[in-house]
């Protein structure tokens, strides 16, 4: 912490807007971020490993479950419902032996035409020069 504070107090003498030490400050916090997150997937893997909690990836019905405790910790997982997917050629294979009789191409036009856009996902990356 006290590096941080430090780098902190230089960038405020050499730069008076404070974008130096704004973007330092982001740049600090996400070392830490990546830092800790190796960390704890080592720790983790490591607990797996020497059977001090079950590996989540054993459970496969969706709800809440314990993986392992101890008197002062409790580590849980929570596991979602299998997500089903929409399978565009199926759809338009189906629509083609109904009793609609859509030919594949015309389908998948109906398809393709419906679709609407969703927000775009961004992640926010800061690096070192």
């Amino acid at each position: 912490m006290k590096v941080f504070q430090k780098f902190q107090e230089e960038a405020k003498k050499t730069d008076k807007s404070n974008t130096r030490a704004e973007l330092g400050a982001f740049f600090f916090w996400d070392t830490v971020e990546k830092l800790a997150d190796k960390a704890k997937e080592a720790a983790f893997t490591r607990m797996v490993r020497e059977g001090i909690v079950t590996n989540p990836k054993d459970q496969e019905e969706a709800g809440d479950f314990t993986l392992g405790e101890s008197p002062k910790f409790l580590c849980t997982v929570n596991v979602s419902a299998k997500v089903r997917y929409f399978d565009e050629g199926t759809l338009a294979s189906r629509l083609a032996t109904s009793k609609f009789k859509v030919p594949v191409p015309i389908a998948m036009d109906f398809i393709e035409k419906s679709k609407v856009p969703k927000t775009a996902r961004r992640t926010v990356k800061i690096m070192e020069r």
